[in-house]
């Protein structure tokens, strides 16, 4: 059976470091490379991003800028679409696929680690 192969590089890549450097449950609202969530309601962690649970759409075009950038531009990305609504209470998402989850936990690696992804 062949996969994308990129599709896989993502978690096999980002898992790992993301278990090493971040706490699975802490609110990575507070890092200010992922400030522009600040504004919702319910936390985002690095257990909701790993298992596609915190409510982000599938994808969005990759074009180099940082992706919490990118969210904070004039995009209203949380009116994006195709992204998940909370199905009970806040913080309660379906499962939805979505790779933006792994670019924001690289981008909250950076963040903790002080190193950027390529050296890590």
């Amino acid at each position: 059976m062949l996969f994308d192969l990129a599709s896989l590089t993502k978690p096999l890549v980002t898992t790992p470091l993301a278990l090493r450097y971040l706490d699975l449950d802490r609110d990575l609202r507070d890092l200010p490379v992922l400030s522009g969530f600040r504004k919702q309601a319910w936390p985002l962690t690095a257990r909701h991003l790993l298992s596609h649970t915190a409510g982000l759409p599938p994808w969005l075009p990759y074009n180099g800028v940082p992706l919490a950038q990118q969210l904070n531009a004039p995009l209203p990305w949380n009116e994006h679409p195709l992204l998940v609504k909370p199905v009970a209470e806040f913080g309660q998402f379906p499962a939805c696929y979505s790779d933006l989850g792994f670019r924001l936990l690289a981008e909250a690696v950076e963040a903790v680690s002080g190193e950027s992804w390529a050296k890590l």
